[in-house]
């Protein structure tokens, strides 16, 4: 193979300089330097694993339940926990011991424009620490907007004999029609039984598998939480007394949420009028949209509307928001 030696890299229509290289290999654009896939190139959310809203480490979790922000399992799961067994350069993997065991994440159909018609390449770093069984990828299609009732396969090949105890990545290209405008569903299944850690997961346009995509925390985050938000009463505000034993309490989501959201609430919280009562009640009755939600403490001892509300320390609620797909 022949090299290409240059400083300095001229359009023919250019009166200067368009790309300038230095002793380094650092390259200076004149003008804007555009990808065919885009800079914002992976669909896939947290592929660094580094957001665990719902907590560390689940132990049976059920089929379907959401673990890791945007991972959900099948298969005879008996733990999947965040692991610090990383490849070079990430923080964190998804540890996941089972038998015929499969992590899932559904691309919403909004994020899924520019995919349609060409070739996906989804790749990722997995490694086993015991047992043989083979790694499976599966790239799906829903035949209605993100609903999964009924789908179209449109990728589904062993990608290991035998996952390697080193970390190692593994790349599928595909082919793609008109279906994929309704989403995608990428699975990785490990069957038999045994450990598997994956971390790195990536989904791009085109048949090359590129260096995975780094996103800053806060955006991983926030992109994390438009399908799910797991919060206290921190992030309460008072709204006011619904009468002498409720009260109301709101909320605002950090980010819009993609749907109307589910709300599962846990814990109580306490409450003062300003004055001498202080009281404690179990929080419930959330009506939420897109953008917010408030939630009903009942079971108060005697408050006094129409005073003013305070929201006192010494609290334990939790809520979990979710409009996952």
């Amino acid at each position: 193979m022949s090299t290409v030696q240059a400083t300095n890299i001229k359009s023919a229509a250019s009166a200067s300089n368009n790309i300038v290289l230095d002793a380094s290999g650092n390259a200076t654009f004149a003008g804007t330097a555009v990808m065919a896939s885009s800079f914002l190139r992976n669909r896939i959310i947290n592929g660094g694993m580094d957001i665990w809203q719902r907590g560390t480490s689940f132990s049976s979790p059920s089929g379907g339940a959401y673990l890791a922000d945007r991972y959900f399992t099948f298969g005879t799961v008996t733990s999947f926990s965040r692991s610090t067994d990383v490849p070079t350069g990430f923080r964190y993997s998804a540890s996941m011991v089972g038998t015929d065991a499969s992590v899932y994440q559904k691309i919403e159909d909004l994020n899924c424009d520019g995919l349609i018609g060409g070739s996906v390449t989804f790749s990722f770093f997995a490694r086993s620490t015991s047992g043989t069984g083979a790694l499976n990828v599966t790239l799906v299609s829903p035949t209605a907007a993100n609903n999964y009732s009924s789908f179209t396969t449109i990728y589904n090949a062993s990608v290991s004999a035998s996952p390697s105890g080193s970390w190692t990545r593994y790349t599928v290209t595909a082919s793609v029609d008109a279906n994929i405008v309704n989403g995608l569903q990428c699975q990785i299944a490990r069957s038999g039984a045994g450990t598997t850690l994956i971390t790195g997961l990536q989904l791009e346009v085109g048949s090359v598998a590129t260096p995975f995509e780094r996103r800053l925390y806060g955006q991983e985050l926030a992109l994390c939480q438009r399908y799910a938000w797991v919060s206290n009463l921190r992030t309460l505000a008072p709204g006011g007394m619904q009468s002498t034993n409720a009260a109301l309490v709101e909320t605002a989501f950090p980010v819009t949420m993609r749907a109307t959201p589910t709300i599962s609430v846990s814990g109580s919280v306490t409450v003062d009028d300003y004055f001498s009562t202080t009281t404690t009640g179990p929080l419930s009755g959330a009506t939420a949209e897109v953008s917010g939600a408030s939630f009903l403490i009942s079971g108060l001892t005697t408050l006094s509307p129409p005073r003013p509300m305070h929201i006192a320390p010494g609290n334990n609620a939790v809520f979990t928001i979710s409009a996952e797909l």
